[in-house]
């Protein structure tokens, strides 16, 4: 047999890696506290974003639908994981973890359901342990309460008396913007811990006004008001917004293809350098070649599969304190993102990386460095209804030319799945999460392949 070159090797290593912490294990149907079959995902309805998005006035006086029972304050209770996995892994993201695959290692207690003030089951505590750490976590029981109610270290929880405040007195508008959050974020969960969605949702595939060429669905918008107006109607005006000048340059000029995350990564970090972070190249090509040459060392990057999204973070983390010095600085990935994630992000003059799995930009990492807020009027005889709009600016490396996601159509076209990267650029002393996360890459991976190269050579 003849020697395997290091990138088969490589390629080899990370199909492996991709397919353990990508598609992760299968959910288990019959864990005692799912107590129904569970679904792949829930869908998001467009009533559900209506609802969430929608200002109706009346002769100039706001209403706000109400509930018309007791049952409109709940959700649905068939998640799309049970409960105690739900549990652990949300303990997981809230422990820095980016390997989901298997959480066996995070003890939980039973369940201990919490009743609301009409004697219904509104969420779960759980009591929780594992090396370094213990806790409780409190989860939502259905989608119309926010899926992580309380996160506490160093406390368990006692039982007291089971009962938690409940949705009483909220408007259908609340409890639907809750419900967007809360699914959005159930379905990423459900995505890390198994496999990816079949299909996206009904429109996904529509073209509207103001997407040029290819553009599609959520994304690629280049001009919002005939977007807004051709998908929702009425007339659209922006209320609010924020765009970071951000350095212009496409990912063909760097590669053939296989590297937009490498490419977003250079993206956000030559705008740190314009910021007065000096020590970072001026050149943007060289940056990408530190970026690219730590992420394929690494395995983080191969030929055959790209950039592994959990590892996007681990690659810039490691060049901003390794090649450039600033020892201080973090990144870290958010799998449970929202519109305020990235606008916080934004607000803060820091642009973030943003991984996308489904739909126009699948399998895709653009650079958000930007929103903005918009919003539909239509008007018939005295009432008038308000569509508020969340859209988020990107550099999307296929075009020198702003273009734009609609949050609310990217939540319910493809689930939510994707991560974002948020970096921040600073001198100071790293924490023990780089100096962990640097081991298991450059130290662990390295001595992997080195064992594997010498393995596979002596089979000749």
């Amino acid at each position: 047999m003849k020697k395997l070159s290091n990138r088969i090797l490589s390629a080899l290593l990370a199909l492996l890696l991709s397919a353990s912490v990508m598609f992760g294990t299968a959910a288990d149907d019959n864990a005692a506290d799912s107590g129904t079959a569970q679904p792949e995902y829930i869908e998001i309805t467009q009533d559900t974003i209506d609802l969430a998005t929608t200002e109706i006035t009346v002769g100039g006086k706001n209403v706000a639908p109400a509930a018309a029972s007791i049952d409109e304050l709940y959700g649905s209770r068939d998640f799309p994981l049970p409960y105690d996995e739900i549990a652990r892994l949300l303990i997981a993201v809230q422990q820095g973890f980016s390997d989901f695959t298997e959480l066996s290692f995070i003890k939980l207690s039973q369940a201990i359901p919490l009743e609301d003030e009409n004697a219904r089951i509104a969420h779960f505590a759980y009591n929780f342990s594992l090396t370094g750490a213990s806790g409780y976590i409190i989860i939502a029981a259905h989608t119309r309460a926010r899926l992580l109610e309380r996160y506490v270290l160093g406390e368990s929880y006692s039982g007291g008396p089971r009962y938690l405040s409940g949705t009483n007195g909220s408007s259908l508008a609340d409890l639907a913007a809750v419900e967007l959050e809360t699914v959005s974020y159930l379905n990423n969960l459900a995505y890390y811990a198994s496999t990816p969605a079949d299909g996206a949702a009904a429109g996904a595939d529509e073209k509207y006004a103001g997407q040029p060429g290819k553009a599609y669905g959520y994304g690629g918008i280049a001009d919002i008001i005939p977007y807004l107006e051709d998908r929702y109607g009425g007339t659209a005006a922006i209320e609010n917004e924020n765009i970071l000048p951000t350095p212009d340059f496409v990912m063909s000029e760097f590669s053939n293809g296989g590297v937009c995350s490498i490419v977003a990564l250079t993206r956000v970090l030559a705008y740190w350098r314009g910021k007065g972070f000096d020590r970072i190249d001026e050149n943007n090509a060289e940056i990408f070649n530190k970026l690219f040459a730590f992420a394929s060392k690494t395995l983080a990057y191969t030929d055959l599969i790209g950039t592994i999204p959990f590892f996007i973070d681990d690659v810039a983390l490691h060049v901003v304190n390794k090649d450039y010095g600033y020892t201080g600085s973090q990144a870290a990935n958010d799998y449970l993102f929202k519109f305020d994630t990235i606008k916080s992000e934004i607000d803060a003059d820091r642009p973030t990386a943003f991984n996308i799995t489904f739909g126009y930009y699948a399998s895709h990492s653009v650079t958000a460095n930007g929103y903005v807020i918009a919003k539909t009027t239509t008007t018939a005889g005295n009432t008038t209804k308000t569509q508020t709009h969340h859209l988020v600016a990107v550099n999307d490396g296929w075009t020198h030319e702003q273009r734009y996601i609609d949050f609310e159509a990217f939540l319910q076209e493809v689930v939510a799945i994707g991560n974002v990267t948020k970096i921040t650029v600073k001198d100071g002393n790293p924490d023990w999460q780089f100096v962990l996360r640097e081991f298991l890459h450059v130290d662990f991976f390295s001595r992997l392949l080195a064992w594997l190269t010498e393995w596979f050579n002596t089979l000749r």
